[in-house]
């Protein structure tokens, strides 16, 4: 039996010794099982410690694409732009380096003369660089309320705004 026969359930003992060989046998067996069980625990929690971290990953990923999606909403998606201004033509698209970033555009008619053209590239990238694209898109919505010479002069002062 310790040799791995679990078969052999007869046995014949004439001895002491043999009893003594036999618990020997039974020890040494118990304590290669308490090693396995000892190790398949160990394994279960790594399994379960990589499938929590698989989990998270997944997580992690469904939020940033949440992300792209929110950002990329806010940026026009309608081309052409002015289908019945036919002096000019206008297309425009953005496509970040990770998941979000910080790169904006936006583009609207002050009037029927002026065409303003806001773009955007914030250094760093990732999610905090998509809070400040979206604070930059806040900002372009408040300039289209106003007229031609409010958005000369809002642009440079909200532009110092907004990195300062």
């Amino acid at each position: 039996m310790g040799k791995g026969d679990l078969e052999s359930t007869a046995f014949e003992s004439t001895s002491i010794e043999e009893f003594k060989q036999m618990q020997r046998e039974i020890n040494r067996t118990s304590a290669a099982l308490s090693r396995q069980m000892d190790t398949i625990r160990r394994m279960e929690r790594e399994q379960m410690a990589l499938e929590n971290e698989r989990k998270e990953q997944e997580r992690i990923a469904r939020e940033l694409s949440m992300a792209r999606d929110i950002q990329a909403s806010a940026l026009p998606q309608t081309f052409p732009a002015f289908p019945d201004r036919t002096e000019f033509d206008l297309f425009a698209s953005m496509t970040p380096a990770r998941e979000v970033g910080g790169d904006f555009y936006d583009f609207f008619l002050i009037d029927s003369d002026h065409l303003a053209l806001v773009i955007a590239d914030v250094s760093d990238k990732g999610v905090p660089a998509a809070l400040f694209m979206m604070a930059s898109k806040s900002e372009s919505a408040a300039l289209r309320a106003q007229s031609l010479k409010d958005v000369r002069h809002g642009v440079a002062g909200r532009a110092g705004a907004l990195h300062g």
